[in-house]
């Protein structure tokens, strides 16, 4: 059966992004044969409408400064994992001591941070950031790498990330909000009903592995997105 999670929550670029994902999973695997035709044609119909109310705000010129300074953030990020990683082969004990200090505070985040979706790259640059700033073993490390510049570059380049992502959804809530509800209450419709036939055709066609293939994959993106709110009701709540 397919999971059920706070789908309305989702930030408006993240539900469109959940809704493509699946209608993307569903069409790999044949929805005539999965017997969803109809129903996957019209999510996809109500997913194309939400792509196109975005489009107008993907062509505003912060959609490039964004970009831009996201390939900032990963540089300085990927320069910062690069130092400690040289540094864990110094020739000097202490020095390669205070590295790995260094290092497996990296992995709690994880060295392909750039990898993640915006928002969860933004929240764990500032968790790394505030534990190298704040804990008393990291902070002696980071100085004795003199990495102190390069952490501060790393802050300033995520807070002005943070900056235009926040005026690029500022932009795009003023132009379409009201237009983009009503498409994505629509869209919800669409992808239950989608959910509601593929659950009942599961049962029905039990020996079609395919069916389990999909639902899977669907529960699997429902999962990582059930996470990502409660991460972002978890930042909320500290900021209250």
């Amino acid at each position: 059966m397919i999971k059920t999670f706070e789908i309305a929550r989702l930030t408006n670029p993240l539900h469109l992004q959940f809704m493509d994902y699946v209608v993307t999973l569903v069409s790999d695997k044949n929805p005539t044969t999965l017997n969803v035709k109809p129903q996957h044609d019209l999510l996809t119909l109500k997913v194309t409408e939400l792509k196109d109310l975005y489009k107008s705000v993907q062509g505003s010129p912060i959609s490039e400064q964004i970009i831009e300074a996201d390939a900032l953030r990963d540089q300085i990020f990927t320069g910062v994992v690069k130092v400690v990683e040289a540094n864990t082969y110094h020739y000097d004990e202490h020095v390669r001591v205070v590295a790995n200090l260094l290092k497996n505070n990296i992995r709690v985040y994880g060295n392909n941070i750039a990898r993640n979706d915006f928002q969860t790259e933004t929240a764990k640059i500032e968790s790394l950031v505030n534990d190298w700033r704040t804990k008393p073993e990291l902070i002696n490390a980071m100085t004795m790498l003199e990495m102190i510049n390069w952490i501060s570059e790393l802050e300033n380049a995520n807070n002005e990330f943070k900056r235009l992502y926040a005026l690029r959804t500022d932009e795009y809530s003023q132009k379409s909000d009201e237009t983009m509800q009503g498409k994505r209450i629509e869209a919800n419709a669409a992808y239950n009903e989608l959910c509601k036939y593929l659950n009942s055709f599961s049962v029905i066609n039990s020996s079609n592995p395919a069916y389990e293939v999909v639902i899977s994959g669907i529960n699997a993106y429902v999962d990582q997105y059930s996470t990502l709110l409660k991460q972002r009701r978890s930042r909320t709540k500290v900021v209250e």
